[in-house]
């Protein structure tokens, strides 16, 4: 018996029973494959276009829910494809799912930091192809410093809100994306 191989099957992950990561292989013959309940969060994730192309795509990386919330509310208005992801496990499935230009990742998340999880996108990805901004109730300047020690693309403290927090991510992305 041969086995077929079919590329266009994929690996999706989800919250289980229990709150533990979950993972499914999606096969588009399939007629009854349907994506797990748990990824409400990402599915259908940045279909949006405006009327110039794609909208800019956000990924928010964050253990804080309000903060998440509030931020892809902000984003959102402002014109952005904005997700989020909660927590630091699966967030480079997140990131691989998404296709996002710009990841807005807390630094102090627990079990696993922001710095821990920068090296990780970096080893991923290349910090050139997806742009990191780190989010911390931290001092600005202090953050400031860790974001250039890290080699990212700017820092944004969570203290800033609405027009403030669009213009940082908007300096993160390329100039074709914000025109």
């Amino acid at each position: 018996m041969t086995r077929r191989q079919n590329s266009d099957a994929r690996v999706v992950s989800h919250l289980g029973a229990r709150g533990r990561e979950r993972f499914s292989v999606v096969r588009p013959e399939d007629s009854r494959a349907r994506r797990p309940s748990g990824l409400s969060l990402l599915e259908g994730a940045f279909a949006r276009t405006r009327k110039d192309g794609p909208m800019p795509r956000i990924l928010i990386i964050d253990d804080d829910a309000a903060f998440g919330a509030s931020a892809v509310r902000t984003l959102e208005g402002a014109g952005f494809s904005a997700r989020f992801h909660r927590g630091p496990f699966g967030s480079l499935q997140a990131i691989r799912e998404s296709l996002c230009d710009v990841v807005l990742l807390d630094v102090n998340m627990p079990k696993l930091d922001g710095p821990l999880l920068v090296r990780m996108i970096r080893d991923a990805f290349g910090l050139g192809s997806v742009k990191v901004l780190l989010c911390s109730d931290m001092e600005p300047g202090p953050l400031e410093r860790l974001a250039k020690v890290m080699g990212v693309h700017g820092a944004v403290p969570k203290q800033v809100h609405g027009a403030e927090l669009v213009d940082q991510v908007r300096a993160a992305l390329p100039r074709s994306a914000t025109a």
